[in-house]
């Protein structure tokens, strides 16, 4: 061998041996060096094929440069490699003139190659027809010589020599067949081989190690700006934004969408919130199909749903065909184990096949976008909670300023009102109207708004309005009905579809000691008779007492129970057909009771209902006490029955007590 070539090849060694250790410190201390034949023993073709393999270190380039020196220097028609991988998996890795379909068929046989990896020794056979020991799928395949090599891996101080490989070559040309000294040629070449693979594969880890490294940071990068972008805000349609513009951008689809899953238990649909396309366009829902079957799948198993071949049509759902869609990742987001939406991504491109990281990073924002969402819908219901409170806080100061600051005086009356407001504030009114320039007569009103806060409010305001301007224009108001049907005309032309106010309004009258009223939907009206008989042995101190006391007292004619009736304000005009006033003639210590819905439906812990025959069994009882110590009896009694129970509709209690 030349003294010259001698350098060449060892500064050839020298460079990979740089490269590799600029790489990767390890992989150079690990990398195996060249093992160069003596000068003379090789000629200057090797001497080319050592050279060129030395400096290539892409492991598929390196295979295909060996195998086609291997053919150069042999002369062989055809010829392949393979490689152990995996263990002990055998592997087809380059060729020509053969393929790896042409290994699996019945035109190859594949003993050789089997000894020659079990042996560990090169097989050369010339005239493999007449020679006894080829097989007859040898003989059949008409082979004139065939030489099989092992790659030796290891040795010295890379560890225990193994075989990871073989060289085949073969000819069934009569006249050029292989020989002996291109045997000896290829053993040679496959010592230099095997020690060239071994420094691509080091050389190769070392790269993908450091791509990987490189990725993850990146990937870190990525990930700490979105975490970053969306920290920033508690918007919900603002953050499903950026979670879809950011899913979109890391995973370079062309489209994006959030669905989040809303209801309760089984009824829990999902539901179309954004979608995005890769120009941060905004897509409307009518543009956005998905399969169904991944999206099923991503949220029963908890796990991503990645699809890469769409055409597949036995698992691609009809909608992905049409759209011509090639990729699709559906990634559930996941809070404390619980899918709570999707992350859906898609792409129409050929050229964009979601992989392994792209599922990686997604998951990653699934995650971070997950915990965000909940916080934004948190932060959203406290919003919500506050503007509520703040509603219930106004509808409240509506209520107190609507009730009677004082109560006027009046012949032949004794008055009292009481208003305890629920947790949320409801529609209960009451009202003392004075008449104009007189003391004998005064206009009662009690009434219910439907619903509750500020909309009840502003309805409870208009009724009151309209009942202060109705009876300063009469006067003395000689008949309750007209009153109620102007206000019922009013609120048909101005309360919103759903409300509806039930209502009395009454009117005393001291010379003839009446009280007439015309109902609207309204509770009953409670009489207590001062002068009739107590019902002998009764006297209740219990709520289920009061309700068994109730019969005894109205069948002795203690308390009378008179029936409102009508219908609703603000319901139908037509009501005011209806409307009819009733009369009520009280004596002295006589004593009328109008109480809400909130008295009577009343619940305690176990949900039971207080009733109406319970109250008529307090008023039997205590009928006989002045309007405020009545009406603060009862409701006493009231919040006993109710407990730790919280109260859900106002209570309202009117006591009217005849006096002379």
């Amino acid at each position: 061998m030349d003294p010259d070539d001698l350098g060449i090849l060892e500064e050839i060694r020298k460079k990979v041996d740089s490269i590799i250790g600029s790489l990767d410190g390890e992989a150079a201390t690990t990398a195996p060096t060249v093992t160069l034949p003596p000068p003379g023993a090789l000629d200057s073709r090797v001497i080319e094929t050592f050279q060129k393999i030395s400096s290539i270190l892409d492991p598929q380039e390196l295979l295909a440069a060996i195998m086609a020196s291997v053919i150069d220097i042999t002369g062989a028609q055809r010829g392949f490699i393979m490689l152990m991988e995996d263990g002990s998996k055998l592997r087809f890795k380059v060729g020509v003139g053969i393929t790896q379909e042409t290994l699996s068929s019945r035109e190859f046989s594949t003993t050789m190659i089997k000894r020659v990896i079990q042996g560990g020794e090169a097989v050369f056979m010339t005239d493999a027809i007449a020679g006894g020991d080829a097989s007859a799928s040898i003989a059949s395949l008409g082979l004139r010589t065939l030489i099989c090599v092992p790659l030796i891996f290891g040795g010295g101080d890379r560890g225990e020599e193994r075989v990871g490989g073989v060289i085949y070559v073969d000819s069934t040309d009569e006249v050029e067949s292989l020989s002996k000294e291109a045997m000896r040629l290829v053993q040679a070449l496959a010592r230099q081989a095997a020690v060239s693979i071994e420094n691509s594969r080091i050389f190769d880890k070392a790269d993908r190690d450091r791509n990987e490294i490189l990725q993850l940071k990146e990937s870190i990068a990525k990930l700490y700006e979105v975490g970053q972008s969306l920290s920033r805000t508690l918007d919900l349609d603002e953050l499903l934004v950026l979670v879809t513009d950011h899913a979109i951008g890391i995973s370079k689809a062309e489209r994006g969408y959030v669905m989040l899953l809303e209801g309760k238990g089984e009824s829990r649909t999902l539901v179309y919130k954004v979608g995005r396309d890769d120009r941060r366009r905004t897509l409307q829902e009518s543009h956005f199909a998905f399969s169904k079957s991944m999206a099923e799948a991503a949220i029963k198993a908890k796990k991503a749903q990645v699809l890469t071949d769409t055409s597949d049509s036995g698992s691609t759902s009809v909608s992905i065909v049409q759209m011509e869609l090639q990729s699709v990742m559906c990634v559930p987001l996941l809070e404390k184990g619980e899918v709570i939406g999707l992350l859906y991504i898609d792409s129409k491109m050929s050229n964009k096949e979601f992989g392994p990281t792209d599922l990686e990073l997604l998951e990653s924002l699934a995650g971070s976008a997950a915990v965000a969402i909940v916080n934004a819908k948190l932060y959203l219901a406290a919003t919500e909670q506050a503007r509520m409170a703040h509603e219930m806080d106004r509808a409240a100061e509506i209520q107190r300023q609507l009730l009677p600051k004082s109560f006027p005086d009046v012949d032949g009356l004794q008055i009292w009102g009481l208003m305890v407001p629920a947790r949320e504030v409801g529609g209960d009114y009451y009202d003392f109207l004075p008449h104009a320039d007189t003391t004998e007569s005064l206009t009662i009103c009690i009434g219910d708004v439907s619903g509750k806060g500020v909309g009840a409010g502003m309805v409870m305001t208009m009724a009151r309005t309209v009942l202060h301007s109705l009876i300063a224009s009469q006067g003395v108001p000689t008949s309750t009905t007209p009153i109620l049907q102007n206000l019922n005309t009013l609120l048909c032309g101005s309360v919103k579809r759903g409300m509806f106010m039930t209502a009395l309004v009454c009117n005393w009258w001291a010379r003839h000691r009446s009280f007439r009223f015309t109902p609207a939907g309204h509770e009953h009206v409670l009489v207590y008779r001062h002068q009739a008989p107590a019902p002998p042995g009764v006297d209740p101190t219990s709520i289920a007492a009061y309700r068994s006391a109730a019969a005894a007292y109205g069948e002795c004619g203690k308390t009378e129970c008179t029936r409102s009736g009508g219908v609703a304000l603000a319901v139908i005009a037509r009501a005011n057909e209806m409307m009819q006033e009733k009369e009520i003639i009280l004596a002295p210590g006589d004593q009328i009771l109008l109480y809400s819905d909130g008295v009577t439906e009343a619940r305690n812990e176990g949900l039971e209902e207080l009733g109406l025959d319970c109250l008529v069994g307090m008023f039997g009882k205590w009928g006989h006490l002045p309007p405020e110590a009545l009406c603060n009896k009862i409701h006493d009694e009231l919040k006993a029955f109710r407990g730790s129970a919280v109260p859900h509709d106002d209570i309202t209690l009117v006591a009217l007590r005849c006096s002379a």
